[in-house]
Order: structure tokens, then sequence, then C-alpha cells
């Protein structure tokens, strides 16, 4: 079988051992950005739910998940870009009112306010707000 892509072959042992199971690679992520996009917004989204609650158990795990979620901050980064992850974090941990109310996020550029009710919400204000650029 040909790798993707080079070192597709380390990682995919690396996974195997850390997982316990195979992954699989797709090379068309072009096609399906949207998807994967919107997959990795919600995963974010149902850990950071997960940390609230073990918080709200009084379980502290500060010192496991803070540095994991730099990594995962520094990596979107990479991936999106500085502003990108800046309107990400927004969504994971900003965008809610103590009371469940959704916080409208403000373009900085023209003043205008955005509601993101889902990841895909997001996805479609990203792609509007950066598409030019």
């Amino acid at each position: 079988m040909r790798e993707l892509f080079e070192g597709e072959r380390n990682i995919r042992n690396l996974f195997k051992e850390m997982l316990g199971s195979d992954i699989i690679i797709k090379d068309n992520i072009s096609k399906n950005e949207e998807k994967l996009f919107i997959l990795i917004v919600e995963q974010l989204e149902e850990a950071r739910r997960l940390e609230e609650k073990t918080m709200e158990m009084e379980l502290d795990f500060h010192k496991l998940v803070d540095p994991l979620w730099m990594v995962i901050e520094n990596m979107l980064k990479l991936q999106f870009g500085i502003d990108t992850t800046n309107i990400i974090m927004f969504y994971l941990y900003d965008r809610y009112n103590p009371d469940g109310t959704i916080i409208p996020m403000v373009d900085e550029e023209n003043g205008k306010k955005y509601m993101f009710k889902s990841a895909k919400d997001l996805f479609a204000y990203i792609k509007f707000r950066y598409s030019d650029k």
C-alpha cells in the first residue's frame, strides 16, 4: 500500500498504539473541509463540557487538561491561523451567558454581530469572513 504522505505509516502506528485501533487517513480533505471542521469543533466542545462537569463534581483535572488545551490551541493556530483560532475559542468558551443564552460575537472590523448556534454556523462565518484573504 502506497503512503499518502511521508511518515504516514509512523502516524498510523502511533495512533494504533495510543487508541488501540487503525485510523483512516483520507486524501480528499478539501472536499470534506466543512465536515472535518465541524467534527473537530464538536469534539472540542464536548471535551469542554466534560471538563466543566468534572469541576461541578469538585474534581480538579487542570494539571492534566490545561497542557492539552494549550497544545490544541496552538495546533489550531498552525492549521487555521490566529484570528480563526480566536473565533473558535470564543465559540468554545465565551458564547454562552450564565443563563444559557447565546452571546453574539462582534466582528471588530465591521461592528456586526454574529450568532453561532452550531459548529456549522461557525464554519459558515469563517468561510465568509476570510474568503477574500
